[in-house]
Formats: C-alpha cells, structure tokens, sequence
C-alpha cells in the first residue's frame, strides 16, 4: 500500500486514547461502565490527567438506562466540577463515527479543544433485574439537571404501511435482505445458510482472540446454522448466533484533540492515530421503497468518495471492520466497497454477535480496536464502517499512523445519495405477484408466529404482505429462491402461496 506523504500546517485531527471494559457481571449501570473505559483511555494516553483537559464529552445514545446528560455524571464521577460542554447523541450505529466526524469539524475551528467520545450499555444487568421483577438500584433522573446537548437526527426506521404491516423489527427487515441475496446468488435456503453461517464463524475466530470480546470462542459452521436449545431460530435463515447480541454489559471510550494540541500536552507520538477522512451518506428511502433491497447506493457512493480522496480502495486497506448486526449488513457493504469477506474477514472485533452488539456504541468499540492495531503496525490504514437503521445511516472512516497528505475533510454525500434513486411505489393490491424475499419469525419457545414477504407486480410496485397462518409459513420454508408467487388482500395479510406457471 502507498503511504500518504504529509502536508504541512494543516489541522489533524487524532486519536491519542483508547478504553475498552466489558463486565464480569457486577451489574453495574452503564455511566459506571463508561466510567472504567473512560479511565483506560485516559491512563493509554500516557497522561492520567487529562481529563481535566478535555473540553467537550459526546456520549453515545444509551438505551440500557435513561439520562438527562450522562456525560456530566460521567465527569462527576470523574472527580471534576463538569465539562464546558456535554453531548448525548441520538440513536444509531453509525453514530460513534459521526460524532467522531462532528468532533473533527470542531477541530478545524479551535484545534485547542479536546474531546472524550464514548458510550455503554447493562443490557445484560438489566434483562437479570427485569427477569426478577427487580429494579436496578442505578442513578435516578434529576428533574433539575438540564438535557445534554442533543446531537444526530432521529432514526425514522420504518414507513407507515411497513408500521401498519408490523414490520419493525431489524431482525425481520435484515432477514428479508439476507432472503432476497440468496435469490440473486441462486442459492438453496439450506445452501445460503451455510455460506453465511461459514462467514460467522471466521468472525467468531477473530472474537477468539479479542481480549475485549464479550463471547471469546470460536464455533463451528454448523453449530452457528443448526437449531438448539441454546441456539434456536430467530426469524429465517438467522438463528440466534447469527444476530447482534445486544444483552452485554461493556463500554468504550476514545479521546480525540489535533497533533498540535496533543503535542502541546505532552502526548508521544506513538500514542497518536491520525484520521485521514470520514464519508457520511443517508439512504433517503425506507427499506420497502427500494428498487433493490440488497443493494446500497449509499455505501457505494462514500466507498468511491473515500477511494477518491486517499487514492486506496476499500478492499486495500490492511484492517477492516464492517458493521455486523447481521450477515445480510456485511454482505451488501462488502459488495458495495468491493471488499471479498472470504479471502479477507472483515472484522477486528469479531462483530456484534461474538465481540457483542451494545446497541449504538459497538462502532466506539471497533475504534478502539483499530487504534490499538494500527499503533502496533504503523505502516498500516484501517477502514471502519458504521451503519444505523435498516442499512439507513452509513458512516466511513479511514485512519493510520501515518499522517495524511491532505488536511482532514468529512464529507457528506445525501445529496447525491437522494438524486441516485428513485423510490418504488408501495401499495396494496388483490393481485398475484412475484415472490421477492420473506422470513419467518420465531418466537422464544420455538412457534413460528409470523411470516413477512416482499413481492414484486408485473408493473414493478412492491406488495408487503404477512401472515400467521401455519400453512403458509409451512410453505415458504419450503418454496425454491425464485419462480413463486403470492396472492395477498388489501388488508397486507397473505392470502396464497403458489408456483409460477
């Protein structure tokens, strides 16, 4: 790979401390977790005091505990009166990347600032105090505290025909993703399962040797595919290990300043990461208004503005972490990047389900990581991507050691993404229409309750329909990847499955 030669007195934003904490079951609230991580950060520094120098602290969303602003508990905790400025971003994972990117531009503004970014989840806490009618004995609103900064815009995950129809669920919405990649690869449903069920199992060897994984083992191809007590179905093709494990108790935390002020406070250069680019891009149409739901025009696009700008493809980059809530997020970004996930896997971590999923703060985890192997092998670049919603939000940062050529810029391309593609007209019909993708979702005693398919009419509108009923779960469990048809009513609720004749 080139090595980007640098540029002379321009403002770089770097990363100089890195914090990773995963619980051993104290059951404790997600501020004292972040409270852990926010201290190993600051001690990999190699300046435990400069917490009294950070100026701004983003916390990612927490969903785990409610805070009005967990960042000035967090300095509180920390011994220091508050920080100036104290943010609580939205939900999203791709937000650990875009608060990185906001952080940046601020940067660019004042390079004397100095930012602690990070975020925590007890999910795993609180499921135990929930499954014993028990509330945590955890930090409680206080109504004369004022809300953190707010920074991101909501998460608008689902159209009003998709919330109608129940779809909601990103275990469901995936699922039809990974459903309509099978049906263009031609695969069996049997046969796509253990492509990705292999895929998963690179991961968990990489989550093996991570010592900040919450699940530090490898398992097998077919113990991921195979239906278990301990692994039972989730909603076709995913059984439980083929998911996001979201019920951990972990943390992370990185600080960010320039080299001109991480030089200034006594920071040594082999502590700092610099950031070469980040690329933002939103996708402007619901999941079931696209023309192609595997595809992302997104992603391309912040994959090209990234190869664009450094003059490295996605697929050249020495360490890469793709998002992972579920195989069908990897498959498309490594198709849009043009990253090939079975001779490279493209995970640090091991993903979500086996380095574990802390809803919206896993990306802070995977920044970590990155900076921690990047100083190990200076030469190398590391590519990170960071996705929130259904395949909505996308965020790509690239970062090394070496200091970049050109003066650190985020770019944002929803314009473009906007322009890109047109949406697909959603609407009801009494009319057979093609089989397009479905899933079958499962419940936790192993019933199948309820199927959802995506279907495709002769004029190209899209048709969602659902369905509780046995029969028709039965049948498409059992229906070949293409040449099928539905009949559903206009109430969405499938009415017959059917071959093509």
């Amino acid at each position: 790979m080139t090595h980007l030669q640098p540029e002379q007195n321009s403002v770089r934003p770097v990363i100089i401390g890195v914090g990773q904490y995963v619980d051993d079951g104290s059951q404790a609230e997600p501020v004292d977790l972040l409270l852990r991580a926010s201290k190993v950060a600051l001690e990999d520094s190699g300046m435990p005091t400069l917490s009294k120098l950070v100026t701004d602290c983003i916390i990612i969303n927490i969903l785990s505990w409610r805070y009005r602003d967990p960042g000035s508990l967090l300095a509180h905790k920390l011994g220091l009166a508050n920080w100036p400025r104290s943010y609580h971003t939205t939900a999203g994972g791709q937000s650990p990347i875009t608060a990185l990117a906001y952080a940046s531009e601020q940067l660019a503004e004042n390079p004397s600032l100095v930012f602690l970014i990070g975020g925590a989840e007890s999910s795993a806490s609180r499921a135990q105090f929930r499954r014993t009618a028990l509330r945590p004995p955890w930090s409680q609103l206080d109504d004369t505290k004022t809300d953190a900064i707010r920074l991101g815009s909501e998460l608008d995950m689902a159209s009003q025909i998709e919330l109608q129809l129940g779809l909601v669920l990103p275990i469901n919405t995936y699922a039809l993703v990974e459903s309509r990649i099978a049906a263009n690869l031609g695969r069996s449903n049997q046969q796509h399962t253990g492509h990705i069920a292999q895929l998963w199992s690179d991961f968990s060897k990489v989550a093996a040797s991570n010592p900040h994984a919450n699940m530090r083992m490898q398992v097998d191809p077919d113990e991921i595919a195979g239906v278990s007590v301990r692994n039972r179905m989730v909603s076709t093709p995913y059984t439980k290990l083929l998911c996001s494990n979201s019920e951990v108790d972990m943390a992370a935390s990185f600080i960010v300043t320039t080299e001109e002020r991480a030089h200034q406070i006594g920071i040594t250069q082999e502590k700092i990461v610099y950031l070469h680019k980040v690329v933002t891009a939103v996708e402007s149409n619901y999941l079931s208004e696209r023309p192609n739901i595997e595809r992302s025009i997104p992603i391309s696009l912040c994959g090209q503005a990234l190869e664009d700008s450094l003059g490295i493809a996605p697929s050249e980059y020495d360490l890469i972490d793709l998002y992972s809530c579920f195989p069908s997020a990897v498959e498309v970004s490594s198709a849009e990047l043009g990253i090939d996930p079975t001779s490279k896997v493209p995970t640090i971590t091991g993903g979500l389900t086996f380095a574990g999923g802390p809803w919206n703060n896993y990306v802070s985890h995977a920044v970590s990581s990155m900076v921690a192997r990047l100083r190990s092998a200076t030469s190398t670049f590391g590519l990170l991507s960071a996705n929130g919603g259904i395949l909505s939000k996308h965020a790509l940062a690239a970062m090394s050691c070496q200091p970049p050529q050109n003066p650190f810029s985020t770019v944002n391309l929803d314009h473009l993404a906007a322009s890109g593609v047109k949406s697909v007209e959603v609407r009801r019909s009494t009319s057979s229409a093609e089989v397009e993708a479905h899933t079958i979702n499962y419940d936790r005693s192993g019933q199948a309750t309820r199927a959802y398919i995506f279907t495709r009419s002769v004029d190209g509108a899209r048709i969602i329909g659902t369905s509780a009923d046995p029969r028709i779960m039965e049948q498409l469990l059992e229906i070949p990847s293409q040449g099928v048809r539905a009949r559903i009513d206009e109430t969405g609720n499938v009415l017959g499955i059917f071959a093509e004749r």
